[in-house]
């Protein structure tokens, strides 16, 4: 943001430049938030902005004078104020965002859609050639349970060819996931470019993502050269992946210090994945010299982001008590977060899994949280869904003594067969056992004779005398 003096020629009267929101511009309203500071814009003009730095509070409010592509001009003559936009408003994950002065504002408040007027107004003024107005059509009709995709593909393409930078953004990333119409790289690459040239950010990340996939374009080098770009332009996922480049040595020389450094950086601005992942490599002490404080801070920054993959390494520090106070409880409420979500992390399901399964344990020994053996069973059959073979071997434990399920042999015999064909040798041992009781299934001691084999392969000093005793 910068002040000015503005000429003698501006608005004389606060009234004289008070307006309305443009309808092309609609999109800006809202209140918009990062941690330390909070924008509001009134459909009616008038705009209230605070940001504190250093313990001390910045305040300024008044009417809006223009909204324009790069810029917000608020107040009147002899003193304005101008924000600079980096980037407009725009869907991203779900949520509303701005960049506005090089920091990324979410906008917090229930989505403000347009009145059937207004989007009338909106597809007039894009018909008449204005891509502002088509490219806000591409993102009212991207949003929402009832998205109409193709709507959006058919304003996107009309705002890309009408030369509105944002709308190719859209247009390219509605190419890269096939969105609207079938999937096509070449669209993609090309409706991006153009975007990214336009200092669209999240276009050249989205480019670079298509140059670092070595089944498309290839390039490792063109894609650290456009994340350099989108991370310089405060694109938090790109300053993610040029570290992993620099860590790996993918198109950049290899440079664990600055890898380490992008990732803090990434950290500051969107605490989630980088935080996330900063602090496993801190944990882990192979790529950076250990520091488990730290490792744990970075997981409790990760899951105030929500974050499944901080919020489970977190939780199990929690259930260790090793950096932290042992709190069963407040480790239960963090699994049960992330077992109920239904998004991935960073680490794709293992997050979800290993929460549903640690939670099932809580719940079957009453540790953190009341007694429950069928709450327990069900949290195992979730892990199991998600091919967590330890969750499958618990709850054919569960069906074969009736814990928490009705019993049912047959179900258990099924669950150990899953569990030991993915490598759990004590499922191989309790499957081994069924097939000599004939438990479940029909007695073969020659296949339990090769269970007991292969579950002592595994590690399993049980299986071992049983296949020692058992003879084909």
């Amino acid at each position: 943001m910068r002040r000015s003096l503005v000429p003698v020629l501006a608005c004389i009267l606060a009234v004289a430049c008070s307006r309305p929101v443009p309808t092309s511009r609609r999109d800006y309203v809202g209140v918009w938030t990062a941690p330390d500071r909070h924008l509001a814009i009134a459909a009616d003009g008038r705009l209230e902005y605070q940001r504190k730095s250093d313990g001390t509070t910045l305040e300024l409010g008044g009417r809006i004078r223009e909204i324009e592509a790069d810029q917000i001009r608020v107040g009147i003559w002899p003193i304005t104020s101008t924000f600079r936009v980096d980037r407009g408003p725009h869907l991203e994950g779900g949520h509303w965002k701005m960049t506005i002065d090089g920091v990324e504002l979410r906008r917090t408040e229930a989505d403000t859609a347009p009145t059937p007027a207004s989007q009338a107004a909106l597809v007039e003024e894009c018909t008449a050639g204005r891509g502002s107005s088509c490219s806000s059509l591409a993102a009212l009709h991207a949003k929402g349970e009832t998205a109409d995709f193709k709507q959006a593909f058919h304003y996107a393409q009309l705002a890309c060819n009408a030369g509105d930078v944002q709308g190719c953004g859209y247009l390219g990333d509605m190419y890269l996931v096939g969105a609207g119409v079938d999937r096509d790289v070449h669209g993609a690459q090309v409706a991006l470019e153009r975007a990214c040239t336009g200092k669209i950010m999240r276009a050249c990340f989205n480019l670079a993502s298509l140059y670092a996939d070595a089944g498309v374009l290839n390039d490792p080098t063109k894609a650290a050269e456009l994340n350099q770009r989108a991370c310089d332009g405060g694109d938090a996922d790109a300053c993610h992946n040029l570290a992993l480049a620099y860590q790996q040595g993918l198109g950049v020389t290899k440079d664990v210090i600055r890898a380490l450094q992008l990732l803090q950086k990434a950290c500051e601005s969107d605490p989630a994945v980088s935080c996330a992942y900063l602090g496993s490599l801190y944990d882990g002490g192979q790529v950076v010299e250990q520091d488990r404080p730290k490792a744990v801070e970075l997981y409790r920054r990760a899951c105030g982001a929500n974050e499944p993959t901080g919020c489970y390494n977190f939780a199990a520090k929690l259930l260790e008590g090793e950096l932290l106070n042992r709190d069963l409880q407040l480790a239960a409420k963090l699994f049960e977060k992330v077992c109920s979500s239904d998004g991935t992390g960073a680490e794709g399901t293992t997050p979800k899994k290993l929460s549903c399964y640690n939670l099932g344990t809580l719940y079957a020994s009453g540790h953190g949280v009341p007694r429950s053996l069928e709450r327990a069973a069900a949290l195992f059959g979730t892990a199991c869904d998600l091919d967590f073979p330890t969750g499958c071997h618990n709850l054919g434990n569960a069906y074969m003594a009736g814990a928490g399920v009705k019993e049912d042999s047959s179900k258990a015999v099924a669950l150990f067969e899953k569990a030991c064909a993915a490598g759990m040798a004590q499922s191989c041992t309790n499957l081994g056992n069924c097939y000599i009781e004939g438990r479940g299934v029909a007695r073969d001691p020659h296949r339990a004779a090769e269970l007991f084999k292969k579950a002592c392969s595994g590690g399993s000093g049980k299986a071992c005398d049983n296949s020692r005793m058992t003879t084909l």
